[in-house]
C-alpha cells in the first residue's frame, strides 16, 4: 500500500471554503481513480492536509497524470484559498496483519440500555479487564507507529505545543503514544487504570514515567499541564459522564493548553465479554463528531482541528475514527 500526503497553507478565513472544495470536488475525484483505497482530509485555520492511500506506485503515478486530478488542482489554485507552496510526500504504508485475532471474537454490538452485569464501578471493571489481557494486548494490538494518520495528528499536536510541558497521556495502555511523543522531545508521562498495562508500558519503554491513574481523578495541580492526550481513553465512559471529565481536563490545563482526543465515531454501544480467549467485562461508547465538539465547547475549549478516517483494514476494529484537537482559553 502506498500513502500520498499533500499539505498546503490556507489563507486567513478560507478554511471553510477549502473544506467544502475537498468534500465536494476532491473526494469524488479521488474515488473515481483506479487503485484508490481511501482518503483522509483535515484542516485547521492555517493548514490543509490530504492523505490518500493507493494500491501501488502505478496508481499514484496514474493519479498525477489524470486529467480530472489536474483539473481539480487548477481549480483549487484559482479559488484564492491557498497561501503557500504545496508539499507532497509519497511512501510505503506498512500494516501489521492481525487476522489471528478475529474481530468477531472480540466485539459484539450491544443495545443502548444495558444494565451493569456485575454491579462493579466502571473504573474497576475496566482495570480488571485490561489486567487480564495486558500481555496479549501489548503483544498483538497494532501501535500508533503503524498508523500514519494518527502520527500526523500527533505531530501537529507536538508542533502546537511549541516546546511547552508537561504533557499527560491518559489511558496510555502499553505506552506507544507516550513513546512517540517522548521521542519528539515532549516532556510526557503516561497513566492508565490497569496496573498490568502500566507494567507492560514500563517494560517496553524504560526511561519514561508511567503510573497507575484515573482520568476522572487526575493527580495534577490545576493549570499545570501544557497538554493532555486521550487516545480512546474516554471510550469506556457513558456520554453522561464525559462532560465532567472534559471539564476536569480544562481545569488541569494551562492557559492555551492543548487537548487531543481520539474516539470511535458513531452512535453504537458495544459489549466485550471475551478478548484473546479470556473473560472480560467491557463496554464501549461511540460518539458523533458534533456531539463531542459540543461537549468540548461547553467545557470551555476551542476546537482547532478535527479529523475523521476510516479504519485500517485487518488491524483494528472496523469503525470510523474521530480525532479532535482543542485548546483551553488563553
Amino acid at each position: 500500500m502506498i500513502g500520498r500526503l499533500w499539505m498546503t497553507g490556507l489563507k486567513h478565513g478560507r478554511g471553510g471554503a477549502y473544506e467544502a472544495f475537498a468534500r465536494e470536488i476532491s473526494l469524488p475525484m479521488f474515488r473515481s481513480q483506479e487503485g484508490f483505497l481511501g482518503c483522509v482530509m483535515s484542516r485547521n485555520e492555517e493548514i490543509g492536509l490530504v492523505i490518500t492511500l493507493w494500491e501501488d506506485e502505478h496508481a499514484v503515478k496514474a493519479l498525477d497524470a489524470s486529467p480530472s486530478y489536474n483539473e481539480a488542482v487548477a481549480k483549487i489554485l484559482a479559488a484564492d484559498v491557498l497561501s503557500a507552496e504545496q508539499a507532497t510526500r509519497v511512501g510505503n504504508v506498512h500494516l501489521l496483519d492481525l487476522d489471528h485475532i478475529p474481530l468477531s471474537d472480540r466485539y459484539r454490538p450491544a443495545g443502548p440500555d444495558i444494565p451493569d452485569p456485575d454491579g462493579l464501578k466502571i473504573e474497576q471493571r475496566v482495570a480488571e479487564s485490561y489486567d487480564v489481557v495486558a500481555r496479549d494486548y501489548a503483544a498483538n494490538i497494532v501501535g500508533v507507529e503503524r498508523k500514519p494518520l494518527d502520527l500526523a495528528f500527533l505531530d501537529q499536536f507536538v508542533r502546537l505545543l511549541e516546546g511547552r510541558g508537561p504533557v499527560l497521556d491518559i489511558g496510555c495502555g502499553p505506552g506507544d503514544v507516550t513513546r512517540h511523543l517522548h521521542d519528539r522531545g515532549v516532556d510526557v508521562s503516561g497513566i492508565d487504570l490497569s496496573p498490568a498495562m502500566i507494567a507492560e508500558a514500563r517494560l517496553a519503554h524504560p526511561g519514561i514515567t508511567f503510573a497507575v491513574g484515573d482520568l476522572a481523578n487526575l493527580n495534577a495541580t490545576a493549570g499545570s499541564l501544557a497538554g493532555i492526550v486521550a487516545f480512546y481513553s474516554l471510550f469506556h465512559l457513558p456520554p453522561q459522564e464525559v462532560q465532567s471529565v472534559l471539564n476536569d481536563f480544562r481545569r488541569n490545563l494551562q492557559r492555551g493548553g492543548l487537548l487531543l482526543i481520539a474516539l470511535h465515531a458513531g452512535e453504537d454501544i458495544i459489549e466485550l465479554n471475551n478478548w484473546f480467549g479470556k473473560p472480560v467485562s467491557l463496554r464501549g461508547y461511540f460518539f458523533r463528531p458534533t456531539q463531542l465538539t459540543d461537549m468540548l465547547q461547553r467545557a470551555g475549549f476551542v476546537v482547532e482541528s478535527r479529523l475523521s478516517r476510516p479504519p485500517y483494514p485487518d488491524i483494528e476494529f472496523p469503525s470510523e475514527r474521530i480525532y479532535l484537537l482543542a485548546r483551553s482559553p488563553r
